[in-house]
């Protein structure tokens, strides 16, 4: 075991906010911790909270908390030892000799393996004649190889690799766990790449963990591309390729692509845009959605950063949009998209060059809940009663996800204008059911958990209260928060008034505060979007015509933007 004082200089000086950013995450103040996206579980919505005064995290999502050393237990699957060896070794800190922890070995035996494969597959490559087939393919589609940002372009031959690695002391079993071999029963072993183009796949901090192989070979039988299998350094459903340059870029670009995949990347870099990036033989999924919402919220004016996701022609452009769209509903306000409608951006550059790829791309696409109505309206014959009532409804389906109420008239009046159908009746009350229209209710223990919080630490929380304006809320139990309140200014809260409050979990000490903010903010929430329904609701029900009367949709904005104001929305 390591002595206390090292295992004390791991704990004090590596900054759990600073480690996580390295790796791609984000943070907002919020009170006096600072919350984002759980590193440990998958989540759309922030619940990881840390605290820089004494340097310790918790997330409400999953449970886990604790110091930086548990943290990357938990995010590797390292024991203590092994934690604070890739701890000491990423920040440089010296630590006293002791038996190196075997899981944090195997971990940096991993990372090796797709190390050398990647160098060897570059190499191979880069000796290979101009006339062999994996230069041709690239020359052929105005594609050339300019090394590590080009996704360290490689050739896998039929043999060689083993031999690198076996070399190097690696086991066929290590091998195998990166995906790069198969055993078979017999005890065989089978490269999975084999004569292809190769394509290396990094990690966010640019560290080799798969690889993307296109068939080059007719007598190739195996599928158009292979990519790695999961494995303990590749998830594909958090990895995008090309992430590791694309984040350089995007402080300045306040932009991403996502394209369809490596030679797409290629492209696009060719075009001088770096910031693309491609999944990895899968769609994008909740995962992805959360890299890239936390890569939006990571740059200066997070505010005006864009999405463009980029479809082929020959893809079903609506349903492409659909699953973007139903992945994560935060991405609709930042998302456009980009269709190519005379084949992928490769094509499109063999036919025209750069500036024909440039010309596209510079026009900035389409919001995505415009292209999806768009796309929508093209399926339905909206001359005739029945198409045109099919269309309205998808529409309405389609606009009631957008979180912006504000959003949700513009797409409205869009629709109105393409079909005819007048904003009154597009937005008036449909016959869903009861369940559906009811209002939203808020539950008392939310209420109730807020004063407990006030009660068992007035000075920290009372100022939330003055913050978020609480004092001027209608609380279910209105005698009692008025009891608390006066308790609380007089500096007299305890008695049997408050017994139940006081025996009330809220948190730990050390995270109330945070939690008491989540928990006010919750609530604002609920009465805004509650008070927007009932806006909603009304003018639909009235006589006035927002379409047409712009001074009575100026008021309706205004509306809007009061209740924003009232809610801190």
């Amino acid at each position: 075991m390591y002595s206390k004082a090292d295992i004390n200089t791991i704990r004090t000086t590596i900054d759990i906010m600073e480690f996580l950013e390295r790796r791609g995450s984000t943070f907002k103040q919020t009170g006096t911790a600072y919350v984002g996206l759980c590193p440990i579980h998958n989540e759309k919505s922030g619940s990881f909270n840390i605290r820089k005064d004494n340097n310790t995290f918790h997330c409400f999502g999953c449970g886990a908390g604790g110091d930086i050393i548990s943290l990357v237990q938990q995010m590797e699957g390292l024991s203590f030892v092994g934690a604070i060896q890739m701890l000491a070794e990423e920040y440089g800190i010296k630590l006293e000799s002791v038996d190196e922890d075997p899981e944090y070995k195997k971990l940096q035996r991993l990372y090796r393996i797709c190390q050398l494969a990647s160098r060897f597959y570059r190499e191979q490559y880069v000796g290979l004649p101009d006339s062999h087939p994996a230069k041709k393919n690239l020359e052929e589609r105005m594609l050339k190889s300019e090394g590590d940002k080009d996704l360290s372009i490689g050739f896998a031959p039929m043999t060689g690799l083993l031999d690198i690695l076996f070399a190097e002391k690696f086991s066929k079993e290590e091998i195998a766990a990166t995906g790069l071999i198969k055993i078979s029963e017999e005890g065989k072993t089978v490269q999975l790449f084999r004569n292809r183009l190769i394509w290396t796949i990094n990690d966010i901090q640019g560290r080799p963990i798969a690889f993307s192989a296109r068939k080059i070979f007719d007598e190739d039988n195996g599928p158009k591309y292979i990519n790695s299998p999961a494995t303990r350094l590749y998830n594909k459903s958090k990895t995008l390729m090309g992430l590791d340059i694309a984040r350089k870029v995007t402080n300045k670009t306040q932009s991403l692509y996502v394209v369809e995949g490596a030679t797409d990347i290629m492209a696009f870099r060719a075009a001088g845009y770096d910031n693309a990036v491609a999944t990895c033989g899968t769609a994008f999924g909740p995962e992805h959605a959360s890299v890239v919402l936390g890569l939006a919220a990571a740059n200066k004016e997070a505010n005006r950063f864009k999405i463009f996701f980029c479809f082929d022609g020959d893809n079903a452009g609506l349903e492409a949009a659909k699953k973007v769209f139903t992945r994560n509903k935060n991405l609709l306000t930042i998302s456009s998209v980009i269709k190519f409608t005379e084949g992928d951006p490769c094509d499109i550059r063999l036919k025209g060059g750069n500036f024909a790829l440039q010309e596209i791309v510079g026009k900035g696409g389409v919001p995505i809940v415009e292209f999806m109505l768009r796309e929508e309206m093209n399926t339905w014959d909206i001359k005739t009663a029945e198409g045109l009532s099919n269309f309205v409804n998808s529409a309405k389906e389609i606009i009631k996800d957008v979180p912006s109420v504000v959003e949700q008239e513009a797409y409205m009046r869009k629709v109105a204008t393409w079909t005819g159908v007048g904003v009154d009746r597009l937005t008036a009350r449909s016959n869903r059911p009861a369940e559906q229209e009811k209002s939203i209710v808020i539950k008392s223990d939310l209420y109730d958990k807020i004063l407990a919080g006030l009660v068992q630490y007035p000075d920290m929380i009372m100022p939330l209260f003055t913050k978020y304006n609480l004092t001027g809320l209608h609380f279910p139990n209105e005698d009692l928060a008025q009891k608390v309140l006066k308790a609380v200014d007089e500096d007299e809260v305890h008695g049997g008034d408050f017994s139940a409050l006081m025996l009330t979990n809220v948190a730990p000490a050390d995270r109330v505060e945070s939690t008491v903010e989540t928990m006010i903010k919750t609530l604002l929430k609920s009465l805004y979007a509650e008070e927007i329904k009932q806006l909603n609701i009304s003018m639909a029900q009235s006589d006035i015509n927002l379409d047409e009367d712009e001074e009575a949709f100026a008021s309706f904005l205004d509306s809007t933007e009061a209740l924003k104001k009232k809610y801190f929305i």
